[in-house]
């Protein structure tokens, strides 16, 4: 009994083995072709052209291959195929075969090239009578292009509908104006994977698109309603060198995409994406890291980020932003951000190319990130620092248009006082409102000289500082010699370091030129000081410059040419003026009584000019 029964095992096991390796013949492999062709032309809708007989393999499991297949009306010799691959492959059952009903399935597409045209009105050259997002377009094509267009739904539902189609080496041409050169989008490879009308679809990608490498990971949770345009649950995971995006939300198909969800998104470098999506980016220009995190709703055209926290360089932020890309300018970012602590230098060239000192103007500065990208942003901060200076209490604003970039100071506490202060970029110098401002009042100008490292005999206590600058010329092309404008300092109850009166009028009797060295040791302290100066073609001209003590008034007029360091001053030191007011510097000379007053010509470079009195006048008779 035992030996029958292995001899019957044994015949059946040779059955199998010689059914198994017959199989292939016992299948109609024209039947096999014309099955397969029918079947992609109804999912496509276009015709399918085979340049070689199917191949089926049975190991490692049974599957057909045809190669060199071509999609789209081959005998137009004025248009491009659909798509063409070397290689289309699936999985196939043979016994369904056999009965003449062949069932494909795991379809696997090797080096594919795809040409994908949308036209203005939302049809497509894969769909030329039907909106790409389901509307029916009035055409006058033939009925034949009509009826496949509008089964379109049905013809992806099936494409989709396939359990799992594998892409290898494939290449994607997309044009979306006329006439226009395509978008490329190489080296495609990975997965679509949907096993049935109530499951999520699943899809794994990786492509190079512009240069970059990019991998797409995301599901659809409900396929064919989101075909139909309805409110589907989707998630999308984006991973490049240059940007990164984690998407959950529900997307929307129609005339625009609908979103409403939550994003996180990462970028190295705002310039590499900028350079990324086709803005033409000096490449100098430092455009810096930014992520951020956010609920999302609108559309790709036009979204508004709320809750948002974001990361600009080393400053984290809280606030909200609408994000905007009309048809015919560059994209608009509007919000208001809130800080606990802002570096407003690195903030600023997140978005735009400042140089990082005056120096740098005239080789760093392009305006045409003008054009590139819009701003109107409201920030506030509890610290923020512009360089080595400190500030509390922030209210500050960023504007970039086509025409100027503003950066505007409101308000904030700095040096016991306050300061606003404005800076203008622009395309046409004074003409589109480019200038430099500042103002403080009451701040300590001790502070302020300690923390910016200036050293030398200058008046220090609490005032005030109007200062305004302008170029007729481009900023981006200003030099130092190209800006005027105006300064105004007034000062109370302070103190002059290292400027010892005495000595100087004990060297001004015996020396005919000595150095502020040489008169160092002692300070000079004032009860008021006030310069007012003209600033023009890299010279400041003083009209009046005064320190007023107790009992004396130093008096200084003349120029100082500051684009070469230098000083030419006549410094007149005397009785402090009857009446205690300030006068311009004749007036005041007019006014100074008792001992006349001591005469300095001051001349040479800062911090350590050369002061000589006058030369006396010799009597040769």
């Amino acid at each position: 009994m035992l030996k029958r029964l292995s001899m019957i095992m044994a015949g059946l096991i040779a059955l199998s083995v010689i059914i198994w390796f017959a199989l292939p013949y016992m299948v109609s492999t024209e039947l096999v072709r014309e099955r397969f062709k029918t079947e992609i032309s109804n999912i496509v809708g276009h015709p399918v052209t085979f340049e070689s007989n199917p191949q089926i393999n049975l190991w490692p499991r049974a599957n057909i291959e045809i190669s060199n297949i071509t999609i789209g009306d081959v005998s137009d010799p004025n248009s491009d195929a659909l798509m063409q691959a070397d290689l289309f492959s699936a999985d196939v059952s043979m016994f369904s075969a056999i009965l003449g009903e062949p069932n494909f399935s795991n379809y696997r597409l090797v080096r594919p090239s795809i040409n994908f045209e949308l036209y203005p009105n939302g049809s497509s050259n894969w769909l030329p009578s039907k909106n790409i997002l389901g509307g029916e377009i009035e055409t006058q094509q033939s009925s034949l292009q009509v009826n496949q267009a509008s089964s379109g739904a049905d013809n992806m539902r099936e494409f989709l509908n396939i359990g799992n189609l594998a892409i290898e080496g494939g290449d994607l041409s997309v044009i979306t104006n006329p006439g226009s050169e395509p978008e490329r989008i190489t080296s495609i490879n990975g997965q679509i994977v949907w096993s049935g009308d109530d499951t999520p679809l699943d899809f794994n990608l990786s492509a190079i698109l512009r240069g970059q490498e990019v991998n797409l990971v995301g599901r659809n949770e409900q396929p064919l309603s989101f075909l139909a345009g309805e409110n589907v649950s989707v998630t999308v995971n984006m991973q490049s060198d240059m940007f990164n995006l984690n998407y959950i939300g529900d997307v929307e198909l129609g005339p625009q995409i609908f979103i409403m969800g939550d994003v996180i998104a990462d970028s190295p470098s705002v310039r590499r994406v900028l350079e990324w999506s086709g803005s033409e980016i000096i490449p100098g220009a430092a455009l810096g890291e930014v992520e951020f995190e956010a609920e999302i709703s609108g559309s790709l055209n036009s979204a508004k980020f709320n809750d948002l926290i974001i990361r600009i360089g080393e400053n984290r932020g809280l606030g909200i932003l609408d994000f905007t890309l009309p048809d015919d300018a560059p994209p608009v970012i509007n919000g208001t951000l809130a800080f606990n602590n802002l570096d407003i230098g690195t903030f600023l060239r997140a978005f735009t190319p400042i140089p990082k000192s005056s120096e740098d103007i005239a080789d760093t500065i392009d305006t045409r990130f003008l054009k590139q990208v819009g701003l109107d942003l409201r920030l506030s901060a509890q610290s923020a620092n512009f360089g080595p200076i400190e500030m509390s209490n922030l209210a500050a604003g960023v504007q970039v248009n086509q025409e100027i970039a503003t950066f505007n100071i409101g308000d904030a506490n700095a040096y016991d006082g306050q300061i606003f202060a404005k800076v203008s970029i622009s395309e046409k110098g004074i003409d589109g409102g480019g200038e430099i401002s500042f103002s403080s009042r009451g701040i300590n100008f001790a502070d302020v000289f300690d923390t910016l490292e200036i050293n030398g005999p200058l008046p220090r206590g609490v005032g005030n500082i109007d200062l305004k600058l302008r170029s007729e010329t481009p900023l981006w092309a200003t030099t130092v010699s190209d800006i005027t404008g105006n300064i105004e300092v007034d000062i109370n109850d302070g103190v002059i370091p290292g400027l010892d009166l005495g000595l100087v009028n004990q060297l001004a009797e015996k020396r005919q030129f000595f150095t502020l060295e040489d008169v160092e040791g002692g300070s000079f302290d004032f009860e008021t000081s006030v310069l007012r100066a003209e600033i023009d073609s890299g010279v400041a001209r003083l009209e009046t410059a005064q320190v007023i003590t107790s009992d004396q008034m130093l008096s200084l007029s003349g120029i100082v040419p500051f684009a070469k360091g230098s000083l030419a001053l006549l410094a007149t030191l005397g009785n402090k003026p009857e009446d205690d007011t300030t006068l311009d510097n004749d007036a005041a000379l007019s006014t100074t009584i008792s001992a006349p007053p001591l005469s300095l010509f001051i001349g040479g470079s800062w911090p350590n000019p050369i002061m000589s009195p006058p030369i006396p006048e010799i009597d040769f008779q």
